[in-house]
Order: structure tokens, then C-alpha cells, then sequence
């Protein structure tokens, strides 16, 4: 049985020579899993309850799936709509949001039934995608320099925020559901501050070089920005200026130098004393946040495009304690249109013996599908308190025989089951 270890190194590069992602022990620098096949786009690697490890491809629509105790990917083809520019799971599993360039995809992942496409709110490719904690909402940051808050369960943005004049490169989504911070960093060399709850614009902080990549520790006391020249920088969130804008000034105290080409992606060890930073130059370093030195230095073959500080799942690194929790049918690509009638979008068939009911007619045919694809809310009508669908079916009366047809169907599988 494994060693129980209370933080890993998640880890991908672009160039999947030895593997696609690996865990790698953050103090000794030892690969403890890897997982193998095909390479993984930065921003796009999440996962799937206690079950899958999933991410985008970098030159196909393709998904890839792991299950979390197997090197080898599921052999099935999970297909997008396009190629991912990013990609986020539900802290619960159960919703899966993607986008290519300025659309966002939205997918139940118990069916692989594509909710809804949203494509009102960015103008340009989308960078990243984040959940809250809570899972009720996710964030989206694109190369238009919006900053939008989406609820799970709508099109229309929740909140905007487009006070950035380039595109956000990466943003920082804090703990507490809605009553979090989020943080962003940008090509236009500023991270700024934000309530997500209300929307308000909390702090403006400006830096020297385009910041590529930002990680805030686990208490919001400092953060820490990744920029094009491979310097990362350490700010306070201690001491926040009195106005909205505060000038980052270099010094040895807050500087961490010992990449030579662009910082990709940061992130914070749990207990904030180490920061891990993967870079362009094919390394993954290890530093000492108190004295910004490097204590550990893990070669990668490419650029670094996944870089996570984890507490490992359940079956990660001991296959003998995995439990699947979760399903991952295949994705659908396109929204079943509205105007189509969904007869048997989720009919379920039950088989008798006799086939047949006691007076001995056939079971009636297959309830049409009330909902539409993607809750809208134009598929029922109201006039004068009787409701209609879109081609003049009274709902009321459809419901009552659908009770009717449930009824018959429950009688004849419990008659069934006590002829057996």
C-alpha cells in the first residue's frame, strides 16, 4: 500500500515525450504516477469527482480521460465542438464548462447532453474558465480583457468586469462560494481585485513587464504573478493602500529570479511556505516563499502547461482504494434544436413478459418530451391559465396522461415481477 502523502505536484508539458501528466512528490522531486498519451493545453486540465482526470488536447477537438487509478487513457473518442482554449469541472462533477475561442459550452456530464452554448458575452478567445467553490457559478477571462460571472444555469452574465485594456491572462478564484475575491492578472501588466459578490473593484496593482500566470496563497496574504521575462513577483495583501492603486516596486525581498524565458503558471503549496512555477524553459522550480530561494528544480522535455499543488484523490497513487463515483458518457457538439420535437430525448423503455397490458392492448406510445433542450424559457406559453407548448398542446392534459401512462407501467412491472 502506498505511503498516505498529504500534497502532490500535478504536472504536463507540451512535448509528451515521457508523459502526458505526472505527480511528482513537491520535497524530493520523485515521480510517483504518471499518466500517459497525447499532451495537454495549458488551462484546460480538471477533474471529475473522485473518478476522472480530464484535458483538452493541443491540436485536436479531442478530450483527454483518465481514470484516476490507470496510466492509459479510456479507449473511447471523447469529441468536442473544437479545439479547448480552456476547460473547468464543478467542484461536484456534474457540469463540465469548455470553450472555443469566444463560445462556452456548458455539459451535463452524467448524460453528455450539451445544455446550452453561450456566445453573448466575450468577443474574443476565452483564456480560462473557473468554478466558484461553491459550484454554483464559474468565471470566464478572455483576450477582450472581460472578466465575466456566469451562473451555471443561465446565459445572461451575472456580472462584467472590463476595467483591463489587453487580454487576462490568468485570474485566481478565492474560497467562500460568491462571498470570495477573485484575482486577475494581465498582458496590460496589472492584477486587479474584485468582490464577487458585489462586483466591486477592489484594488489595482501595476507591475513592470506583461503578467502571465498568478497564484494566491491559501490565507489571501500574498500573491505571487509569473511574467514574460521569467521573474515572479511576491505582493502583500496585508496593507492594502488607502486608493485603489498601488505600484509594485522590484526589490530582492519580493523577486524570485531563476527562469530565463516566460513563467506559464504558478501555484502555492497548502500551507503557504513553497511556491512551484513551470516556465517556457522547461523547468518546474520549487521555492522557499520566505527567502525566494530555489530549494528544487524538476526538468521537463517542453514548455510547462499544467503546474497544481493537490492534496491526492482517493486512488491516485493507491489503486487498491479507488472507487468510481462519477460516469463520463461521450460529449454531445450541438444543442438539439428547440423546434424539434424530443419524443424520446430521455424515454426509458420497461419490458414485461406479456408485452402487453390486462385488457390486452399495447402499452401506449412514448410521452413527448415536454422540456427542451436547454431549459428555455420561450417552449411554454400561457392564455388564460391554460398552458401550451409550441405546437398548441394543452401541457395540463399531456401531464395527466403521462400520470396515467406511469401508473400502468408501475402496475405491470410489479405484476410481472410476481409472476417471475
Amino acid at each position: 500500500m502506498s505511503e498516505q502523502r498529504l500534497e502532490v505536484l500535478l504536472t504536463s508539458d507540451s512535448s509528451g515525450q515521457m508523459f502526458n501528466m505526472c505527480v511528482w512528490d513537491p520535497t524530493t522531486g520523485t515521480n510517483l504516477k504518471i499518466y500517459k498519451g497525447n499532451t495537454t493545453r495549458s488551462k484546460t486540465c480538471c477533474m471529475i469527482g473522485n473518478t476522472f482526470l480530464i484535458s483538452g488536447q493541443t491540436k485536436q477537438p479531442l478530450l483527454n480521460v483518465w481514470q484516476l487509478n490507470k496510466h492509459e487513457q479510456k479507449p473511447l473518442k471523447y469529441i468536442t465542438p473544437g479545439i479547448l482554449q480552456s476547460l473547468a469541472a464543478s467542484p461536484c462533477g456534474h457540469i463540465l464548462v469548455g470553450t472555443v475561442e469566444e463560445r462556452i459550452y456548458v455539459w451535463q456530464t452524467s448524460s453528455g447532453k450539451l445544455l446550452r452554448i453561450i456566445n453573448n458575452g466575450h468577443y474574443q478567445r476565452i483564456n480560462l474558465t473557473k468554478f466558484t467553490t461553491d459550484g454554483s457559478c464559474f468565471v470566464t477571462a478572455g483576450e477582450d480583457g472581460n472578466v465575466i460571472l456566469w451562473q451555471q444555469d443561465s446565459s445572461k452574465p451575472k456580472q462584467v468586469w472590463s476595467h483591463h485594456t489587453l487580454g487576462v491572462t490568468d485570474f485566481h478564484l478565492g474560497m467562500g462560494g460568491l462571498n470570495s475575491r477573485i484575482f486577475t492578472a494581465s498582458k496590460d501588466q496589472t492584477v486587479k481585485v474584485y468582490s464577487v459578490a458585489s462586483g466591486q473593484f477592489l484594488l489595482d496593482i501595476e507591475f513592470d513587464s506583461k503578467l502571465l500566470a498568478i497564484a494566491i496563497d491559501s490565507a489571501e496574504e500574498n500573491g505571487f504573478v509569473g511574467t514574460d521575462n521569467g521573474l515572479v513577483y511576491k505582493f502583500s495583501l496585508t496593507n492594502p493602500p488607502r486608493d485603489l492603486k498601488m505600484t509594485m516596486i522590484p526589490n530582492d525581498k519580493n523577486t524570485f529570479k531563476g527562469h530565463t524565458k516566460e513563467v506559464s503558471c504558478l501555484s502555492v503549496s497548502l500551507d503557504g511556505l513553497n511556491l512551484a512555477s513551470g516556465s517556457a524553459d522547461n523547468e518546474v522550480r520549487i521555492w522557499d516563499i520566505k527567502s525566494c530561494q530555489c530549494i528544487k528544480v524538476i526538468l521537463h522535455k517542453g514548455v510547462v502547461t499544467t503546474l497544481s499543488y493537490m492534496m491526492p484523490k482517493l486512488g491516485m497513487l493507491d489503486s487498491e482504494a479507488f472507487t468510481a463515483d462519477m460516469t463520463l458518457p461521450l460529449l454531445e457538439k450541438t444543442v438539439v434544436d428547440k423546434n424539434v420535437v424530443l419524443s424520446d430525448l430521455y424515454a426509458v423503455d420497461i419490458i414485461t413478459n406479456n408485452q402487453v397490458s390486462d385488457e390486452g392492448t399495447k402499452a401506449e406510445p412514448k410521452a413527448r418530451q415536454l422540456i427542451l433542450a436547454g431549459g428555455g424559457d420561450n417552449s411554454v406559453v400561457t392564455d388564460q391559465n391554460k398552458s401550451y407548448d409550441d405546437e398548441g398542446t394543452d401541457v395540463n392534459l399531456e401531464i395527466k396522461k403521462l400520470k396515467a401512462i406511469n401508473n400502468k407501467l408501475y402496475e405491470a412491472a410489479v405484476k410481472a415481477i410476481l409472476k417471475e
